[in-house]
């Protein structure tokens, strides 16, 4: 966790807007104002935010000009570091969008006070996505201390629930679309975003968190507050009681996951959306390392229904321990309960509670860590090597490996997945030594080398914490295969998405990188890669593409974690061809393994994993770090330097899930490999089949 000592300046642009005079009367709202006032207590009072640095712009003090100066005023006078909340209450629509790009080709956007539908000749006084977003860009250039908060609905083609809730939509002018031609570009080439989360707006990564009141085809609704009987949001409503109740270590995550049960319990339809730095602590930098968990998303009798599924490797009869929300760490605390995994399905699992401290304490919105996994054949085999198998420390190595849930001890006659050998200090080495292609040993050192004799994990010398540096590489090693193997061959979608790799030619045209001597297409250290996805199923997917790395690591590429937008049928998109979205490679610097080897520079296969399912997901749970080793201080120390920031460490568990797809719960997989290695090394002129684990 980064520790940020010196306190910043704390400022707040607070929006909301009840009247829109040149709206019918149906269109008017009224919880708006009521969100500012009590976002501007809560800040205030609460969070120490200057009153006089708190911006209060209310229906007629919230014109289109008024909102643009303010946050125009608000990226003038922020200091490097500052903090700033903007909250915004009121209606959402969608325009036109003159980016080719853009999925569904519609802007979200948000009304000002003197919005205007249906005008002769038309006239978009809408606040678009990409205006938000560039101003975005601006702001986070002096401090990535940014909170937004869009209590709007962002969709242009939803209803009303039933049940008289007051929805914030407000929907897109007709005559506007009509001439979409005319409608002005909002931003630069250099300003545009692969990525757009599941709410509509254009993210900036890690230098912001957004809470927004719904996805981008639902509605935000208002609701009546029971004890003063005033109208609110009713993402403002339940946010603001969890931030009132916020701890000094409470981060978006905890209070975002509260409030969205609590706005989900009381409509269905509306599910609110966390983006960037969820688990920062509020208002501030300091990040909060999360453990890994799957959230309980309901229950039913003794039936529990958790957000991961056969994608993310939940098997079944495997058991898990429930903890309450906002829980960060284990650390011996008492769980609420426990569960039995009864069924998997794509992205969800049913499970049974087994215990509980009391009736129904294992509820919606706990989060479940699992305690044992079923690997089935997918445990790595591992042996101990003569001579080094009776020393101390491979004893205990021995004993950790057959206390593993991933790893066990090969037994007699069997061909072992991963062979630990501890070499004496030595010179030069024979063709009959063990694991010979490592020289020049001036210590006692551990090597471990795979079914065909190759060097698999990096040379750890002994002692210190060699038993402990060892353990851990030999459990990721397990999980990277495990995660690997993670297919469904009998989904219907299976031959319904693709992911091509893309090579950039000398003139700047993006084309299909073609295999090469090496059986598959070669990449040099430091080219740009890129890919492109494509959906011909007839329904829309949720896409995510896995960085298998050279060095055991496994991180997301695309999208950032928590955002995601499902891609139509029919559709395809480009991931890392356009200006400022490059995806730069590099070799490790963990590797290479075998520092002193003539194939010592030949870094090796890496592999990008598609999985499309048919729900929104994420697969945090199986992201880990590399092989802990002495690196070698050589560049870069990912392979996707700029994505692997973002790679949580450590999995908790992989699994192969069952074959076949689940109704609405289906998904499938994809896999494509590429050669990596540096700029003065020719490529392994050995063929190499892209299904094997390197």
């Amino acid at each position: 966790m980064a520790a940020h000592t010196a306190e910043p300046t704390r400022w707040a642009l607070l929006i909301g807007i009840d009247q829109y005079p040149r709206l019918p009367e149906s269109w008017q709202l009224s919880g708006c104002a009521n969100d500012v006032e009590t976002m501007a207590q809560l800040l205030i009072d609460r969070f120490g935010f200057p009153g006089e640095q708190v911006i209060k712009l209310v229906d007629v003090a919230a014109k289109r000009a008024d909102i643009l100066a303010a946050m125009d005023s608000l990226v003038a006078r922020v200091g490097r570091g500052d903090c700033v909340v903007v909250h915004y209450s009121g209606h959402g629509s969608q325009a036109p969008s003159l980016d080719p790009d853009e999925v569904d080709g519609q802007d979200e956007t948000i009304l000002p006070h003197d919005a205007v539908r249906d005008s002769d000749p038309p006239v978009d006084l809408d606040i678009h996505d990409k205006q938000i977003h560039a101003w975005l860009e601006r702001l986070t250039a002096v401090t990535e201390n940014v909170t937004l908060i869009f209590d709007s609905c962002h969709s242009g083609g939803v209803t009303r629930e039933a049940g008289g809730a007051r929805a914030r939509w407000v929907p897109a002018d007709r005559r506007l679309m009509a001439r979409r031609a005319s409608v002005p570009r909002m931003r630069s080439a250099s300003q545009r975003s692969r990525e757009v989360g599941p709410s509509g707006w254009v993210p900036l990564g890690q230098r912001y968190v957004l809470i927004a009141g719904c996805q981008s085809s639902e509605c935000s609704c208002e609701l009546t507050a029971p004890a003063a009987g005033v109208q609110h949001g009713a993402l403002t409503y339940f946010l603001g009681q969890e931030l009132l109740g916020a701890g000094t270590d409470t981060t978006y995550r905890d209070v975002f996951e509260a409030a969205a049960a609590r706005v989900t319990g009381n409509w269905s339809l509306q599910h609110p959306q966390l983006e960037g730095e969820g688990d920062r602590r509020l208002f501030g930098l300091d990040r909060i390392e999360p453990m890994r968990f799957v959230l309980v998303r309901e229950r039913v009798g003794q039936q529990v229904r958790l957000g991961a599924g056969q994608a993310m490797g939940v098997a079944k009869g495997s058991t898990w321990a429930v903890y309450p929300p906002g829980t960060k760490q284990v650390d011996g605390k008492a769980p609420l309960g426990t569960l039995e995994i009864t069924d998997t399905r794509g992205v969800t699992s049913s499970a049974e509670v087994r215990s509980e401290t009391r009736s129904g304490a294992v509820a919606a919105g706990a989060r479940a860590v699992e305690l044992t996994h079923e690997y089935g054949d997918l445990t790595l085999a591992v042996r101990m090597a003569e001579p080094g198998r009776r020393d101390p420390a491979a004893r205990e190595l021995a004993s950790l490996i057959a206390a593993s849930q991933v790893l066990r001890p090969a037994s007699d006659g069997e061909a072992a997945g991963a062979t630990v050998h501890l070499l004496a200090p030595r010179g030069q080495a024979r063709a009959d030594d063990p694991v010979p292609q490592v020289v020049d040993l001036d210590s006692p050192t551990w090597a471990v080398v795979g079914a065909g004799r190759e060097l698999i994990l990096p040379l750890c010398p002994a002692g210190g914490d060699a038993v402990r540096r060892l353990y851990d590489n030999l459990v990721r090693r397990a999980r990277y295969r495990v995660a690997w193997a993670i297919e469904n061959p009998l989904s219907p979608l299976r031959d319904s998405v693709d992911l091509v790799l893309l090579r950039q030619g000398a003139d700047g045209e993006w084309t299909t990188a073609q295999a090469d001597q090496g059986g598959l297409p070669g990449f040099v250290e430091g080219e740009n890669l890129a890919f492109e996805l494509s959906n011909r199923s007839a329904v829309q997917l949720f896409l995510y593409v896995l960085d298998f790395g050279l060095s055991g690591r496994i991180g997301p590429v695309y999208p950032f974690p928590g955002i995601d937008e499902a891609l139509p049928p029919g559709r395809s998109v480009r991931i890392g061809t356009r200006p400022g979205e490059e995806i730069e490679l590099f070799i490790p610097s963990e590797l290479p393994f075998l520092r002193n080897s003539p194939r010592a520079a030949a870094a090796g296969q890496e592999t990008l994993k598609l999985i499309a399912t048919t729900r929104k997901t994420d697969f945090f749970q199986i992201y880990q770090d590399g092989y802990r080793g002495e690196p070698i201080r050589r560049g870069p120390l990912s392979s996707l330097v700029h994505l692997l920031d973002m790679t949580a460490g450590g999995a908790t568990r992989d699994s192969r899930p069952k074959a076949g797809g689940d109704g609405d719960d289906d998904w499938t997989t994809r896999t494509r490999s590429f050669w990596l290695r540096p700029r003065d090394v020719e490529l392994p002129p050995d063929r190499v089949d892209p299904r094997v684990l390197p």
